[in-house]
């Protein structure tokens, strides 16, 4: 019987890997790296913030979010997020203030600051679209509730919004990435 190594293999001829039909959705095959592979799942969401937001100075503001385009184990509610599956996590976010004024941000775990969150930028009179943004690792638990929050120095009240072609990605004023790291 001749030997037909896998990389030259046609795409006709190709399979899925073993397990695909029982395998959760959204999991990934991984090698254990003794020649065998595991499915793995991975829990997470993308949500965005589009719409202005309106502020008092002085005062933290919850973002709450204008849509979801991915979820998994995490849900949304207005600006709380709540995590179904305990393990560490990987968030990020990015707020583009449309506003020349000292700004900061931060992810609440449960009502607390969470530990690497907190950011801040110094804006002046002709910088617009400034990024606020972070990401850090977490452990969470299943049950635990996030939120993004912002907070403004000065003028003592207005709204940010986003304006089109800076530096922000393609979903407007504010973007959160909740994802799980394999264990």
């Amino acid at each position: 019987m001749a030997t037909i190594e896998h990389n030259v293999i046609t795409e006709a001829n190709l399979h899925q890997c073993k397990g695909v039909s029982t395998a959760p959705g959204g999991a990934f095959q991984r090698s254990k790296g003794d020649g065998t592979g595991e499915w793995v799942e991975t829990h997470g969401l993308w949500c965005y913030k589009e719409n202005p937001i309106s502020f008092t100075s002085g005062v933290w503001t919850d973002i709450s979010w204008d849509g979801t385009l991915i979820s998994s184990g995490v849900t949304r509610s207005g600006a709380t997020l709540t995590i179904a599956r305990s393990g560490v996590y990987i968030l990020s976010y990015a707020i583009m203030a449309a506003s020349p004024a000292k700004a900061e941000a931060r992810v609440l775990k449960n009502g607390s600051e969470l530990v690497g969150s907190a950011r801040g930028i110094e804006g002046t009179a002709t910088m617009f679209n400034i990024p606020i943004q972070a990401t850090f690792g977490a452990a969470l638990t299943a049950g635990d509730t996030l939120k993004l929050q912002f907070y403004i120095h000065s003028p003592a009240s207005g709204t940010i919004a986003y304006i089109p072609g800076g530096v922000a990605t393609n979903r407007g004023l504010a973007q959160l990435y909740v994802y799980t790291l394999p264990s």
